[in-house]
């Protein structure tokens, strides 16, 4: 087969994954709303009724930041760069982040989706290596629970192996 014919055929196959995705979700295929559901299923966060609203997602239902509002990010590689608005911020943002990759060159190569770390931090002090709770639990205002890391080794197939 030629490329072209190759890459059809290959986004065929993706429009019916993102499709079956959407149909779970409830939303068009894309990070934000992939990452909101997964956040809202695993953390408890009852999002906003309207993917429009400004400033937050949703916020915590119940545990220690119950009532809290968040922003949920989805990024598809961790480089440290959080996108806030200062004018909206919630009371917190949640950010879930693909691996770390180099710099450089990324050509022919995928960006698979994978949750390597997830992040909470105070919307006032935004400091990276204390925001992390997944994998490791360095901040302690949101302690996970051993369901909570079983469902995010769902989408790490490293965690899996050293679980």
């Amino acid at each position: 087969m030629d490329e072209i014919t190759l890459l059809a055929e290959f986004l065929r196959s993706r429009n019916e994954i993102d499709r079956r995705i959407a149909f779970i979700i409830g939303y068009p295929t894309a990070p934000g709303p992939i990452g909101e559901f997964i956040a809202s299923k695993v953390f408890g966060i009852e999002l906003m009724e309207y993917a429009t609203q400004k400033g937050f997602d949703g916020h915590f239902a119940s545990g220690p930041l119950a009532g809290r509002t968040v922003s949920v990010e989805l990024y598809g590689k961790q480089d440290d760069i959080l996108d806030d608005h200062p004018e909206e911020d919630p009371d917190y943002f949640l950010v879930i982040t693909n691996p770390r990759t180099a710099h450089g060159m990324t050509s022919g190569t995928s960006r698979p989706f994978i949750i390597e770390h997830i992040y909470l931090f105070d919307a006032k002090t935004l400091l990276w290596e204390e925001a992390e709770i997944y994998p490791v639990q360095r901040n302690k205002i949101f302690p996970l629970t051993e369901k909570q890391r079983s469902l995010l080794h769902l989408f790490n197939p490293s965690a899996l192996c050293r679980s």
